[in-house]
Formats: structure tokens, sequence, C-alpha cells
């Protein structure tokens, strides 16, 4: 049950990191500059109706555990959309000592109806498997459109100001998701059947703290952050997740390496 629960805030917060964007990369930089005219919540359907064909991500988390079972997990992730085509790209590095050191990676790729994923383990070579991509699967992924439509339900929206960006002024916002609310749409998920559903996000998160840069001119995401404290039977675990787009509607080329060429096919789960 503990990695089953941990499995479902790393998830609620991949949500909530998931949005939209705009170009950006740097440290917010200068001080918080007057607000405009709009509203914060006129400022998210902005963001909601932005149109995006193609963008890349960075996203970068760190994990720290105290108690049972201590340790220290930190993720890499970069990646490629292209909308129009259902193409993409992510390469994810994986680092944690759990007890022991282990370092793993692993590249997924949606090209031609296939999703394929290559998987490193130390002192391997690299392991590709594919299976059949389908509709609901892309509407999953699709990380620019079902996902804000949810946000906009989850959370109350604060603006707290404007900062600059990589060289782009954005309006600088603070997220408090409704935590019942990210709960109930938890227990809907598929595989989460096991969840008890007396559970209280309350009762194990602590903190949860999200402040999102949007872009001033384009109304993409620039920059999201996510802080959040939350004990789990005997361990206390704190996680910060930063997640960076740009390059949007710019063109991208999304293509299979060689190797992905003798895929094992695995049926659906």
């Amino acid at each position: 049950m503990k990695a089953k629960t941990l499995v479902v805030v790393l998830l609620l917060a991949v949500l909530l990191l998931s949005g939209s964007a705009c170009d950006g990369g740097e440290a917010p930089t200068s001080t918080p500059t007057p607000t405009s005219e709009l509203s914060a919540e006129q400022i998210m359907e902005a963001v909601a109706e932005a149109e995006i064909e193609t963008y890349r991500f960075d996203m970068y988390m760190s994990m720290t555990m105290v108690g049972e079972m201590p340790g220290t997990v930190t993720m890499d992730v970069t990646g490629a959309i292209d909308e129009q085509n259902r193409e993409m790209y992510m390469d994810m590095q994986l680092s944690m000592s759990m007890p022991e050191p282990m370092e793993t990676g692993m590249e997924i790729y949606i090209v031609g109806d296939w999703i394929y994923m290559g998987v490193e383990m130390p002192g391997e070579p690299a392991m590709w498997m594919k299976m059949t991509m389908t509709e609901y699967m892309w509407e999953e992924l699709d990380i620019t459109s079902q996902q804000l439509d949810l946000l906009m339900d989850f959370v109350e929206v604060e603006l707290l100001g404007t900062e600059t960006v990589g060289g782009v002024e954005c309006y600088k916002l603070r997220v408090t998701p409704d935590m019942g609310k990210l709960w109930e749409w938890a227990q809907m998920q598929g595989g989460m059947e096991e969840l008890d559903p007396a559970l209280d996000l309350e009762d194990i998160i602590s903190d949860f703290s999200i402040t999102e840069w949007v872009a001033k001119d384009t109304y993409f995401t620039t920059k999201a952050v996510i802080d959040i404290t939350m004990t789990i039977e005997s361990d206390t675990i704190d996680m910060t997740m930063t997640m960076l787009m740009y390059g949007f509607n710019e063109p991208v080329s999304i293509e299979l390496p060689p190797e992905a060429a003798d895929a094992v096919e695995v049926p659906m789960p």
C-alpha cells in the first residue's frame, strides 16, 4: 500500500505539472511587477485555449525519504511532442539509493501507431519492446488539453504578479489543489482499485505548493514547480518537481533509433 500511495501522489503531481507551455528554461529574474487587469481565472482560461502543435519539455524531480526506507531518488526527463502527427519522444534517467545505489534509463517513442520503449540497465544493452498505440492511450498522453480541463476543476489559482523567465515576461501564479477532488479523480483511474476509499490525502500530505509561470504574450506555461511533503506510514517524503516547456510550434523531428527496429512486441496491459 505504501508504494501504491506514493505512485498516486506522483501521478497527481505530474497531472498538475502538465499544462501547456511557452519558451523559457532559465530561473526567474527580477522582482515581481504589478499585475495586469486580467484575473487568475481569465489567465488560466487563456492557457486552456492556447493552440499548441509541437513543443519540447524538460522535467527534473528530486525525492528524499526519511524513516523505515531512507534514500533519495532523482529523475531527469527530456522530450518532444508533435500533436499534429501524434508522435512523441522522451528520455528518462533515474538514479536512486534505496538502500543500494542504482541507475537506470528509459527511452520512449511514439511513431507510426506504435509505442516503443527501450530500458537500459547498468552493464547491459538496452532492451526494446513495442505495443500498439490506441486512441485512448494518446488521449491519456495529451497533457496540453484534457489535463487543463481537469486542472481548472481541481484547483484554486491566485495571481502573484509578473516575473521574467528566460527573457519572457510571465504571469506568476500560485495553484492550490483541492485534495478531496484530486483523490476522487485518482480512485476512478484504471489500476487504482486497491486504494483504500477511506484514505484521506490531507492526512498524508502536509504541504503541496505549486507555482506556475505563464507567458503574457502567448499564454504558454513557461515553468511549473511543485513542492510536496508527505508521510506514508513511518516514512516522511520531500519531493520537488520542476517542468520547463519551450520550442512551441517549432518543427520537431522524432525518429526511431536503429536498435528499436528489433523491438519485441508485447501485449497491451
